[in-house]
């Protein structure tokens, strides 16, 4: 892909030339900035700065980028570093960011193109700009060749000189003594030396010079001897290297018929019509979009939204091949039956009121005690109108999952890059104090000598709280007229949600109640719809406006394609309940805090999980995020106790405050 970006970034004020050169220093160590996260060898498909200008208050960037570190990204990117560079210096703010010019093409494949015919084309450009949000300016295809075919460059050794090799080898001629020959001479030449030594013995001894005279003479013939046993010494060196030649020689012939395929092959590119070798790109092109927009994802949205339809070849995942309904249909909603008067981000009122404190961690947040306890608040009203009804018994799930379990799940399959890993260290004292030593004295964490000390990645931290239930039930025979009902609420549930972390209500750590039953398809999915059936009656309890729809992304069955086992499952595999957002205007956004489902035989089957009388054996699971629920209540509600229901101030009664500390919040 590629991204051309025209924008800016509008300052409190206008910008001096002291302020220049100081955010100029900054741009000039951009490229730093936008290969943070660029995979290894990705770095050309970086953002780079093409050009800028100062007018007045503002920073006119134009910024070209390929996949990685898009344009959009970069110039949310620069305003960090330009703010810390001069905020305090000059004492200067940066009111906003706006693009006003903005073209992204998307590569599409040659026969999905030709697939599509103007209406199609222009339904999906109505679609596009049908999109909240989206200013829309245009859409068109364009050719693009695939590959310059002039460009095509042949292996280094030319043809000319390969030939000239394979023809000098050729007329090379072998010695007309065969192999054979030259070490029976050479045997004898051996035994000859061996009566030469003798001889010389004997001419030391010899005082006779008749002796002498006769012995003199047999060594001129040992001599004469020895001379034709270098030379065959020679001659067999000279074969030596012929026979390494020779190799040569044959590996020369495999190159030559190698180019010559080549040669034809490129023979026939240059034959070839340059439409049938060209690739197509569809361009679309955005203006006037503000920060606000570009920090909701609006536009990586919506670039997936057209990869969406134009890959219409692929594999749809395998939710869309498993659901009877059609993922996104609402099946159930309920409107407040009062006016809203709260339409503020939750996020940055709890932050300015102190409730909560980001936490060093990418998606972690520090919860004070007025939001604690409205955390348990919800915890206590969920098990007391929707879990304890049903009759779940209470568990404590490990939060520590050995890759082992993730592997029967599927779940290392369908998102491997969603899941924390946990590496457990070498337990020696002795290895580590190199590593505490050479921190003591950097004053640093030395990473790479820790990662030394490490042994190979073998959990992960639970990312669906429910694993341990089918790992407790690996290979036991069960009673599905006993059925199982299990929950759990003993502690966080991690994500890695990567750049998609937030926000309160998008997080990496998480608190959730689990619930998860085994038994006949009949009883779990009674049980499944009870769990979803109560919660949206508490939440008609508490006049929040709520909608269930299916959902498009079951936990065990995301990221996946295909099926390769006979496996059981169910005609909806998931619900999901959503509270609405009043502060998000443009679009009707809610969050989910009940994701209910039904894996049908996918876990039975991957852990081996039979009944004893051979009945099928389903399972199934909800989860209530009771992080997101008070996300959604307080969106709904806002902040201020007296506004809140009867139902939640009986419960806290009197709220904490938050902490004492001078320069905060």
């Amino acid at each position: 892909m590629k991204f051309n970006l025209k924008g800016k970034i509008i300052f409190s004020r206008e910008i001096s030339e002291d302020i220049k050169k100081d955010i100029e220093e900054v741009l000039k160590n951009s490229r730093d900035i936008f290969l943070k996260g660029v995979p290894k060898g990705k770095e050309d498909e970086a953002a780079k700065i093409i050009d800028y200008d100062f007018q007045g208050n503002e920073l006119l960037l134009h910024i070209d980028s390929g996949t990685y570190a898009r344009a959009h990204e970069a110039i949310i990117r620069l305003k960090k570093p330009i703010i810390e560079k001069i905020g305090k210096k000059h004492k200067i703010g940066i009111r906003g960011i706006l693009i006003e010019n903005y073209d992204i093409n998307i590569p599409v494949g040659y026969n999905i193109v030709m697939s599509m015919n103007l209406q199609e084309i222009e339904s999906l450009s109505k679609k596009l700009q049908e999109l909240p949000l989206m200013k829309l300016r245009e859409m068109k295809l364009q050719e693009l060749p695939l590959m310059k075919l002039r460009e095509m460059k042949l292996p280094d050794m030319k043809l000319q000189e390969i030939e000239s090799q394979y023809k000098k080898l050729r007329e090379m001629k072998l010695p007309d003594m065969k192999l054979q020959e030259i070490i029976s001479q050479y045997k004898k030449l051996q035994e000859i030396e061996l009566l030469y030594k003798k001889l010389q013995e004997i001419e030391s001894l010899s005082k006779k010079l008749q002796e002498i005279e006769s012995l003199s003479k047999k060594l001129q013939e040992i001599e004469s001897q020895y001379k034709k046993l270098q030379e065959i010494e020679s001659l067999s060196k000279k074969l030596q290297e012929i026979e390494s030649q020779y190799k040569k020689l044959q590996e020369i012939e495999s190159q030559y018929k190698k180019l010559q395929e080549i040669e034809s092959q490129y023979k026939k590119l240059q034959d070839t019509k340059v439409q049938d070798t060209e690739a197509l790109e569809l361009k679309f092109t955005f203006g006037d979009i503000c920060e606000r927009e570009l920090k909701r994802n609006i536009i990586d949205r919506t670039i997936k939204f057209v990869k969406t339809h134009l890959e219409s070849e692929k594999e749809k995942d395998l939710t869309f091949d498993v659901c009877a309904i059609e993922p996104g249909t609402i099946v159930s909603e309920y409107k407040r039956k009062r006016a809203i008067t709260f339409k503020e981000d939750p996020t940055d009122v709890a932050e300015k009121l102190g409730w909560v404190r980001r936490f060093i961690g990418k998606g972690q947040w520090f919860y004070t005690p007025p939001m604690t306890k409205l955390f348990r608040t919800f915890e206590e009203l969920i098990m007391e109108e929707c879990i304890d009804k049903i009759g779940f018994d209470e568990c404590l799930f490990p939060k520590l999952i050995p890759l082992e379990v993730m592997y029967k799940m599927r779940y290392l399959e369908g998102l491997p890059e969603g899941m924390y890993y946990v590496c457990p260290p070498k337990r020696d004292p002795l290895m580590f104090e190199e590593f505490v030593n050479e921190m003591m004295i950097k004053k640093e964490i030395p990473i790479e000598k820790l990662r030394g000390l490490l042994r190979d990645p073998g959990y992960v931290l639970a990312p669906a709280q429910c694993e341990p239930f089918y790992q407790f039930f690996d290979h036991q025979l069960i009673d599905v007229d006993k059925p199982i009902k299990f929950v759990d609420k003993s502690g966080w549930t991690y994500r890695w949600e990567g750049g998609g972390a937030k926000g309160l209500d998008r997080v990496n750590e998480f608190l959730r109640i689990e619930c998860v039953e085994m038994g006949s398809p009949e009883f779990v999915e009674r049980v499944r719809d009870d769990t979803l059936k109560y919660a949206e009656k508490l939440a008609e309890k508490l006049d929040l406006e709520y909608w269930t729809e299916v959902g498009d992304d079951p936990f065990y069955l995301e990221g996946r394609k295909k099926e390769d086992r006979n496996i059981e499952f169910p005609e909806v595999p998931k619900y999901e309940m959503r509270l609405w957002l009043p502060h998000i205007k443009d679009e009707r956004k809610g969050v989910a805090v009940t994701s209910a489902n039904v894996h049908g035989t996918h876990f039975v089957e991957g852990f081996g999980i039979k009944d004893y009388r051979g009945r099928k054996v389903w399972s199934g699971c909800t989860g209530y995020g009771i992080s997101r629920w008070v996300v959604g209540f307080l969106a709904q509600y806002g902040f201020n106790y007296d506004d809140w229901p009867e139902m939640i101030k009986k419960k806290i009664k009197k709220l904490p405050e938050i902490p004492k500390v001078i320069n905060w919040p």
